[in-house]
């Protein structure tokens, strides 16, 4: 299984043993199709620039009688291209031609098994014709013998072609998975995801079993359930949610009266509409007058929506059904003269998303040629973006090219311009306005690359401008609802002692306070299959719930992992037998690929998936014991287009586009809180994860955002500015993670959510143990008053600051931070050295951070802070002051702890 081969060249068998070594062609080296966004291996690359594997037959390949079975997926190719395509040959020598075997794609005649039994070369050829293969996609390849007797041919679970064969000829020595010789089947790319070989001829059933196991996207097409029990397949316990009704949980959580902790009701005021920490003013012609946001105006002018050039006069706002304590709607109607007459809904909710549906109620009396939405934000709070991406494909949202977070210029023009995003946010370090939306429908033209675009003035104001419309509609458009929201953040306050907060999982070798105060309770250790949500068919029971009373009675917070998007379908030979109907009735189009034994595909939250995943989260604690929160991973907008999931829309053309849902992600993550609330009375401690820039309107329902995973290495291979060159490779977060994103994405005071950090060293194993990348990486994050997950990185280097942050009580309620960009008490006197620094009554803590790529000596020049004694936090070693200044040696991409107290007085 190439996908599990975690880039060693060395496969295994479904026992779990080792094939013998393989071998490759003389200087040649294995090829992987690497998953960017799993950060997984799909499966061995073969063809063009890319070399087979080679294997003893003896032991492997079974004389007389067998099945090798094969999940292919062309990279380059099409099924009716002119070219080969080599899948998997033996490897015959001289003139012996004894067992020649080639399964490949042969031309526009398409996939073939040739098979050459004598030295005279007496073959049979089987063959599939499959032009409607396209590059990019998965297939299912299976070849079965029964020498001499019969040779069959399968191909994604079908059976294709059949032949008698009247001997039963040895094997040569040697066979290989691609093509050995370039000289024939390596015109192009294929990955084999996996290649099994069995010793025995598979039957119809088990084949057609196979091919929607190791390929779910097949499922449909063969015509019943490939999940059943074939002989070999060990099924799971089916859910007992179905059983008892497919219950939806937590709907009391949607109720327009709920407000759960922290926030507070919704209040309106004259024409102002007040949520927690932010106010938004409803007066005057524009759409919005003012956005008030932690004690200061967001917005530069009122924000307009132009409709055919002109600037839309709204008519005051008026109150649609009874107001609530969750949430308001408003109707802001156009009053215009040769423009279509447009009215809005706006829906305030308690965190302060307003969802905005925009109607033209007349139909297109009157063309339609422009609309664009206006949103001016003043200089001091337009200082930095954080975008989100919309790949229409099966793609991470993560690449730099889709989503980013950085500072925006201060000159005037246009300083930044792209197509359709899900999120768009500009602000500071303590205020920001965020535009997000889950589709393009209604758009015109589509895919436009100026669609959104930010134009900076003289002045410094910066309008984000989105414009939905260029191009005339056709007035047979009559029921055009464009929706958008806009947030402003910060969204919530932070929870009390969230600095004192330290992250570990629930394995036994953690102990003490490496353990952690927050345990993150894997799914290997108790789940039935990988990413399997349902308690009730949890393994080793007894053994977690020991666990689990141990944990809690200790004091530490208990949160169990699931995923927002992924079932598993099996793992080796356990099956899930709900897999089949959530297939059928949740997944999302584009899926996730096959091609391993670990079978997993996406579901959509605008489907049942997410009353399923709430009701598992509410029995997961009367199954395993206390629950304190959950981590939710994969909370980014993904492409669906799938309608029987609630996704995708037709365009104007009747071709089907994506929907990037989150709302539904946003009120399935509110159902599950309000649980978890509603069962321990405390708030819960939940944690949201994407391998992305986050997304603060679906995001809002949680307490902790666990981000860091976006820098790994493969999302950055094609911004080369971002990366260590070769001989720098130790100092790769001073590459990877410029400060002004550290500033954008990672600061909490923007975004009102604990910010955590996961480093993502675990595919560079030659720096992840290395002290000096841990301490470059946390010269960076702890500048943004971050917490940081041990994992990924070196342990003990971040378990050096727990320590000397629990001795500093940073916890404590009198503590605050001054970032190093506002930090004027202690000033370096280099640049390059910046410092951040948490403040209290009777003492300071500074984190002295070297930025610079060579060793610095700096003076720092204090003033403000208690002088009594300065002491290095992680050794308590003296440091000398001398008229008020400190003079220090850094190494390169390092930090320096200082403390400072106050003298203590003698009685």
């Amino acid at each position: 299984d190439f996908s599990r081969s975690e880039h060693s060249g060395v496969a295994e068998r479904s026992d779990g043993t080792q094939v013998p070594p393989v071998f490759l062609p003389p200087g040649e080296t294995p090829v992987f199709d690497f998953d960017t966004m799993a950060h997984t291996v799909r499966g061995l690359v073969v063809g063009n620039g890319a070399p087979a594997a080679g294997y003893p037959t003896a032991g492997n390949l079974p004389t007389g009688k067998g099945s090798i079975e094969l999940t292919v997926k062309p990279l380059d190719w099409n099924g009716d291209d002119e070219q080969v395509h080599m899948l998997l040959q033996t490897m015959v020598g001289g003139r012996t031609n004894y067992g020649k075997l080639f399964v490949y794609k042969y031309k526009t005649s398409g996939i073939a098994a040739y098979f050459e039994f004598t030295d005279r070369g007496d073959h049979v050829l089987l063959h599939c014709p499959v032009p409607d293969w396209q590059k990019g996609t998965w297939h299912h390849v299976v070849v079965t013998y029964d020498l001499p007797g019969r040779m069959q041919l399968y191909v994604d679970g079908r059976a294709a072609d059949d032949t008698a064969v009247d001997r039963a000829p040895p094997w040569p020595a040697r066979f290989c998975v691609g093509a050995w010789s370039e000289r024939f089947g390596r015109a192009g790319r294929t990955t084999i995801g996996l290649a099994a070989i069995y010793d025995r001829m598979l039957t119809n059933i088990e084949i057609r079993n196979l091919a929607g196991l190791r390929l779910p996207g097949l499922r449909e097409n063969l015509g019943e359930n490939p999940a059943g029990d074939s002989g070999n397949d060990i099924p799971g316990k089916p859910s007992p949610w179905f059983a008892r009704g497919r219950p939806r949980p937590g709907l009391e959580a949607l109720d327009p009266g709920t407000v759960p902790p922290p926030w507070t009701p919704v209040e309106i005021r004259e024409k102002n509409v007040s949520v927690w920490g932010r106010k938004y003013g409803l007066g005057g012609p524009g759409l919005l007058a003012s956005v008030r946001s932690a004690d200061g105006e967001i917005l530069a002018g009122p924000i307009s929506l132009e409709i055919n050039g002109t600037p839309a006069t709204f008519s005051p706002a008026t109150l649609i059904g009874k107001p609530a304590a969750g949430r308001v709607t408003l109707r802001r109607e156009t009053r215009g003269i040769g423009t279509p007459r447009a009215q809005i809904d706006i829906t305030v909710a308690y965190d302060g998303l307003l969802w905005c549906e925009l109607r033209f109620p007349d139909g297109l009396d009157t063309p339609l040629r422009q609309l664009s939405l206006h949103m001016p934000i003043s200089g001091e709070n337009s200082r930095f973006i954080h975008y989100v991406g919309a790949p229409k494909g099966y793609e991470s949202q993560d690449l730099p090219r889709h989503s980013y977070s950085k500072a925006l210029p201060r000159t005037s023009g246009t300083i930044f311009e792209s197509g359709f995003r899900t999120t768009i946010w500009l602000g500071n370090n303590h205020r920001g306005l965020l535009w997000c939306a889950e589709s393009d429908q209604y758009w015109l033209p589509k895919d436009e690359p100026g669609a959104i675009r930010v134009e900076r003035a003289a002045d410094g104001r910066a309008t984000l401008i989105v414009t939905m419309v260029r191009r005339t509609l056709p007035r047979t458009c009559t029921q055009l609802v464009y929706r958008f929201g806009l947030m402003a953040t910060p969204v919530k306050p932070l929870p009390a002692g969230w600095r004192g907060w330290t992250f570990s999982a629930q394995y036994d070798s953690f102990q003490g306070e490496a353990r952690g105060n927050h345990l993150i309770y894997w799914p290997d250790l108790w789940r039935f299959v990988s990413l399997d949500p349902d308690p009730y068919r949890a393994r080793h029971l007894e053994q977690n719930r020991a666990r689990n009373a141990r944990d809690h009675a200790a004091g530490r917070k208990i949160i169990p992992y699931w995923t927002r998007l992924h079932m598993p379908m099996r793992e080796n030979d356990k099956v899930i037998p709900d897999a089949a109907f959530m297939w059928t009735h949740w997944r999302t189009e584009p899926n996730r690929p096959g091609g391993g034994t670990h079978q997993f595909f996406r579901c959509a939250a605008t489907s049942a998936w997410a009353d399923y995943l709430v009701w598992c989260t509410q029995e997961w604690p009367k199954v395993m014991g206390a629950m304190d929160g959950v981590y939710i991973d994969e909370t980014q907008p993904i492409p669906n287009t799938r309608a029987e999931s609630g996704g995708g829309y037709d365009s104007f053309t009747g071709t089907r586009r994506p929907t990037f849902e989150f709302r539904g992600s946003r009120a399935m993550a509110q159902r599950m809180m309000f649980l978890i609330g509603k069962r321990t009375g405390a708030l819960p401690v939940s944690i949201a994860h994407c391998s992305a820039t986050h997304t603060m309107q679906c995001l809002s329902p949680y307490t902790v955002m666990l981000i860091g995973e976006q820098y790994y290495s493969g999302y950055l291979k094609n911004h080369p500015e971002l990366l260590p060159p070769q001989n720098d490779r130790v100092y790769y977060y001073s590459y990877a993670l410029p400060m002004d994103r550290v500033r954008a994405e990672c600061f909490h005071g923007q975004w009102g959510a604990v910010m955590l950090w996961l480093p993502c060293l675990k595919n560079q194993k030659n720096i992840m143990d290395n002290p000096l990348t841990t301490r470059d990486m946390l010269s960076r994050v702890m500048q943004a008053d971050m917490l940081v997950w041990p994992l990924f990185c070196h342990a003990g280097e971040v378990r050096k600051t727990w320590k000397f942050r629990r001795e500093f009580r940073l916890a404590d309620p009198d503590v605050h931070f001054v970032p190093y960009w506002e930090n004027a008490d202690i000033v370096p006197d280099r640049e390059g050295v910046v410092i951040g620094c948490y403040r209290a009554p009777d003492r300071a803590l500074a984190i002295v951070s070297n930025l610079n790529r060579e060793p610095v000596r700096v003076a720092l020049r204090v003033s403000n802070l208690p002088l009594g004694s300065v002491t290095n936090a992680e050794n308590h070693a003296p440091v000398t002051v001398e008229e008020n200044r400190i003079r220090l040696d850094m190494r390169r991409n390092d930090y320096l702890a200082l403390v400072f107290r106050r003298r203590q007085q003698r009685p």
